[in-house]
């Protein structure tokens, strides 16, 4: 265990399932349960880049598999959970990288997009924060939050000049 680098034994069995799910899918590219079972254990390692990427590929082959619902429900739930954590530690980088994966695990749920927003305006990343909270609005119009919080974001903070408004005067000919 040791002298393969594994922290135990648990480790140890994950890598090992990989390297044969790697290859049962190598044997047949459209296996769904090597790709839910390979992002199963990368999510169990925490690498969450691959623990996406294989169940994204499951998600293309078979997009209602009931396995996978109940995945992404769990994995949603942590990467919030995770996000909550580093955003109330004020680590508003990280707290926007675990909210990020949330919006990539479920684009079409707009509480994701509410939280992302919030961790980049904390950033002063208000572009991003605005265009972020925009797109929890398309997804749901009446979120409340979302109505609040978005009016702070003034042209300002976009960079953009504030609308001068041009009083036309009267021509004098003389």
């Amino acid at each position: 265990m040791k002298a393969g680098g594994f922290k135990d034994k648990r480790e140890a069995a994950l890598y090992r399932g990989i390297g044969y799910l790697k290859h049962a899918i190598e044997l047949h590219p459209r296996y769904v349960n090597g790709y839910l079972n390979l992002g199963l254990a990368h999510f169990k390692l925490r690498k969450d880049f691959e623990a996406l990427y294989y169940w994204k590929l499951a998600e293309r082959l078979y997009p209602n598999n009931p396995y996978l619902r109940n995945y992404y429900i769990v994995y949603y739930n942590d990467l919030k959970n995770r996000g909550a954590q580093s955003f109330n530690q004020g680590n508003m980088a990280q707290a926007a990288q675990e909210y990020n994966k949330c919006t990539i695990l479920d684009p079409y749920n707009p509480e994701g997009w509410y939280n992302l927003g919030g961790a980049y305006f904390n950033q002063q990343k208000y572009a991003q924060a605005k265009k972020s909270w925009e797109r929890a609005l398309q997804l749901n119009p009446n979120y409340q939050e979302v109505k609040r919080v978005l009016p702070m974001i003034t042209p300002q903070m976009l960079g953009q000049a504030p609308v001068q408004q041009v009083i036309p005067q009267p021509v004098n000919k003389n």
